[in-house]
């Protein structure tokens, strides 16, 4: 059971060769004082 909250983001940009495609993952957790970090990832 994840107890993470994970957003993603896609998006798609137009080139003179085609279309070109990202999808961002990004994933919310907690440090031991209870504040959110977030990291992202890339993924091309």
């Amino acid at each position: 059971v994840f107890h993470q909250k994970i957003d993603y983001a896609p998006a798609e940009v137009s080139t003179r060769y085609g279309i070109s495609g990202v999808k961002v993952r990004i994933s919310y957790s907690q440090n031991k004082k209870g504040r959110a970090i977030s990291e992202t990832y890339k993924i091309s």
